[in-house]
């Protein structure tokens, strides 16, 4: 567990705020990164918990976070829980354990076995299954887990190729890409014999894209070729973006238009 004096050492700007918060910063030429932290002796049964925000210092919303926190959380997995409504539109927060996340490594490296960093997300954007690998990649190349202003940046496992661009990835696996990256590559396809799209969403669904000529897209949901879709450009991407970040329920054509 981290101690009050590890920190107040390594960080003299550190304050007490309301719940047995603490807050203290680190500054670096191009940012300010604001971490709260919730330690163990303040009701968290063994357990560190930390929240970090780059540029954003908003004390209100890290202290309700952390108010939302139990004891009792896997080390070897990361956990979800939903969060209140809140300006930022997160739904839920992400609680991630020491082994996957590298946050004050190098400046409190000797007590860090059971610090939890708490990422305040939306669905969409995580699984909660991802490996250690996964969420370092995801972290690094899709979601900006520490900008509290970020757009919604869906979790996208894409395959695909492309024969007329001879894009594609390979073999049978699948690759995290951001949402920009996809609309491209839909826009490629456009009319283009022989290729594929295939993108399962966070929730683990699967839809398949074809386009075999200018105009027209086919979509096949959960593997099911018999009941593709014929879609205009505007109603494929429309359907993808609420495929992808959908809470709940399925995102059938009949139940978008």
């Amino acid at each position: 567990m981290i101690t009050r004096k590890e920190v107040e050492e390594s960080f003299p700007d550190t304050v007490r705020l309301d719940s047995g918060v603490y807050k203290f910063t680190l500054e670096l030429p191009m940012r300010t990164i604001f971490y709260y932290l919730k330690f163990a002796d303040a009701g968290s049964d063994g357990c560190d918990f930390l929240v970090s925000s780059n540029k954003i210092g908003d004390d209100e919303f890290a202290v309700d976070l952390l108010s939302e926190l139990s004891p009792g959380l896997p080390l070897d997995r990361m956990s979800l829980r939903e969060i209140p409504e809140n300006k930022y539109g997160f739904s839920d927060v992400l609680i991630v354990p020491n082994g996957f996340h590298s946050v004050l490594e190098g400046i409190l490296d000797h007590n860090r076995d059971e610090l939890f960093l708490c990422v305040p997300i939306h669905r969409s954007e995580f699984s909660g299954d991802e490996t250690k690998d996964e969420f370092r990649i995801i972290q690094r190349s899709v979601v900006a887990i520490f900008d509290w202003t970020r757009k919604i940046s869906p979790r996208i496992s894409l395959r695909f190729f492309n024969p007329k661009t001879k894009g594609g990835t390979k073999g049978d696996g699948y690759v995290f890409v951001k949402y920009d990256l996809l609309v491209n590559e839909i826009k490629n396809l456009e009319g283009v014999s022989g290729g594929f799209i295939e993108i399962l969403n966070y929730r683990g669904l699967v839809a398949e894209i074809l386009s075999e000529r200018a105009g027209v897209y086919s979509l096949i949901q959960d593997r099911n070729d018999a009941g593709a879709e014929a879609m205009s450009q505007s109603e494929l991407l429309e359907f993808i973006w609420t495929f992808l970040t959908r809470r709940m329920g399925s995102a059938s054509r009949n139940s978008l238009f």
